[in-house]
């Protein structure tokens, strides 16, 4: 795949078990403070990094943020 794959390219092509860790996402916490959140180390699988590099948006920094003001590119919003 390239930069340039259409967002249901990725997910068509790929399960999203073979894109994400799922199993490591039923296992992760959720914390309540000082909102509601969960950290998945590893999630994204490494074989897919290639596909999503290019299309991540760039964020400035780290905490929340409203992912609407941070777009990313079709392969990064393959499971909009």
């Amino acid at each position: 795949m390239n930069d340039t794959t259409p967002q249901k390219d990725m997910a068509g092509e790929k399960g999203l078990d073979e894109i994400f860790d799922l199993e490591a996402l039923a296992g992760a916490t959720l914390h309540d403070e000082p909102y509601q959140y969960l950290v998945v180390p590893e999630f994204i699988r490494p074989a897919v990094y290639p596909t999503i590099h290019n299309d991540f948006p760039m964020v400035a920094g780290r905490g929340p943020f409203d992912p609407r003001e941070h777009p990313g590119g079709p392969a990064f919003r393959a499971h909009d």
